[in-house]
């Protein structure tokens, strides 16, 4: 994919060797998105830079960082803060370049959470283990109260999975008045018809984390995503 979306810029044994060993992407329902990948990137920058003189890329600069813009209907913006670390985004140009600053911007900063603790890292250390998880940030508009939504699960032999939901809400008595509320409305799977009771719930916080068991494949992706 990033020799397709490069061009070839990037080719086919470059990427290989990169030995790209991990990947997180965020895309939204149209041609918007952004990702990280992690690997080992060093031999990315000569290549770029050769397709800047060549004129198939241009390049700017962020907080010291080489981005890379490499034209298409919609430009795949490319940058490295470090040779482990790629960042990259497409979209219409205003939005991945702000995805891509932002991006950075977590990259050297590090997201600022309740008392010093990262938003990802409070959320890894809650859900723990996990073959997969899915995250989103709610906007005001979306939600007058949860502003924060995670999931991740464990696969199990006979095609469930066992959840860990993870609820931020917009204060502690939010979260303390709906946490009574959770053993009364069980997840529902949409494909199957089947109701998956919460079997543990526990709040810090504004923060709740509550665990279902068995939840079959299936019905995943609807209780993540919605129907």
């Amino acid at each position: 994919m990033l020799t397709e979306y490069t061009k070839g810029i990037l080719d086919h044994q470059l990427v290989q060797e990169a030995d790209i060993q991990s990947a997180a992407f965020s895309i939204d329902s149209g041609p918007t998105g952004a990702g990280i990948l992690v690997g080992d990137f060093g031999a990315f920058p000569a290549a770029l830079l050769a397709a800047v003189e060549d004129g198939e890329a241009t390049r700017s600069s962020y907080r010291g960082i080489d981005v890379f813009i490499i034209p298409r209907y919609y430009d795949l913006y490319l940058a490295m803060p470090d040779s482990r670390t790629l960042v990259l985004a497409m979209g219409k140009e205003e939005v991945s370049q702000r995805l891509v600053e932002e991006t950075l911007d977590l990259r050297l900063d590090g997201p600022v959470h309740r008392k010093g603790q990262s938003l990802l890292s409070a959320m890894l250390t809650a859900i723990g283990p996990a073959h997969f998880l899915f995250a989103r940030r709610l906007t005001q508009d979306e939600s007058q109260e949860l502003v924060f939504f995670a999931g991740g699960g464990t696969l199990n032999r006979d095609a469930s999975v066992d959840l860990v939901m993870y609820f931020e809400w917009v204060d502690e008595e939010v979260a303390r008045r709906l946490e009574s509320t959770l053993p009364d409305f069980p997840l529902y799977g949409y494909r199957s018809g089947e109701h998956y009771p919460f079997t543990e719930i526990e709040r810090n916080g504004a923060v709740i984390v509550a665990e279902a068991e068995s939840v079959l494949d299936q019905d995943v992706e609807g209780i993540l995503l919605g129907n």
